[in-house]
């Protein structure tokens, strides 16, 4: 399996790497960071996945620059923005591209969905309050580790920590939420999301 990385920082590239070091598949990955050097890449040979750093006018011409050559193309955008190269058309999309966005930060589990073949536009019929919400839950559990999230209750639990690391956690996290203007509630060991 052939992969191409467009990413003007290389961590990107870094973590999905050793992402897939662990993985039985054979995949050979390449990295560019400009638009020349991905135009000479793209053109030269054929990918069967393509993960695009979305956040400028160059990843839309990334975007657009496939769609005119391979409209079939996996395309991984990932986006820490409530953007999208089609303007949210996610009916339109899905009929005609095999695009998917990728809220960052990303886990290693979704890493491995994609190239499983088993993984979703994380931003399909969703508003931009859902957005936040996600990309806030991403950012908590990749810093904190010993914090889970449960689904069904739009809680996070405070996982077996001491009380001081427990505190500092809840400190922390309050501040995110009401940085990120995400209304929630403090219960013990949990923090409940509210209006979800």
């Amino acid at each position: 399996m052939k992969t191409l990385i467009y990413d003007k920082n290389p961590d990107t590239y870094n973590q999905i790497s050793n992402i897939i070091q662990n993985l039985s598949i054979d995949i050979h990955i390449e990295y560019v960071s400009t638009l020349n050097n991905f135009r000479n890449q793209y053109n030269q040979y054929t990918y069967d996945i393509v993960f695009i750093d979305f956040d400028n006018k160059i990843s839309i011409e990334i975007v657009d620059h496939i769609h005119n050559m391979h409209k079939q193309q996996n395309i991984i955008l990932l986006n820490d923005e409530f953007t999208c190269f089609n303007n949210m058309d996610c009916v339109k999309c899905r009929a005609e591209n095999k695009t998917n966005i990728l809220i960052k930060p990303f886990d290693p589990s979704q890493i491995i969905k994609i190239f499983l073949n088993n993984f979703n536009c994380e931003i399909v019929n969703i508003n931009e309050e859902i957005f936040i919400i996600e990309k806030f839950k991403k950012e908590v559990l990749k810093k904190y580790p010993y914090i889970s999230f449960i689904d069904k209750t739009n809680k996070f639990k405070i996982n077996s920590m001491t009380k001081q690391s427990k505190l500092e956690a809840l400190i922390e996290i309050t501040e995110l939420l009401e940085k990120s203007e995400i209304k929630h509630e403090i219960e013990d060991e949990y923090i409940q999301l509210k209006d979800i």
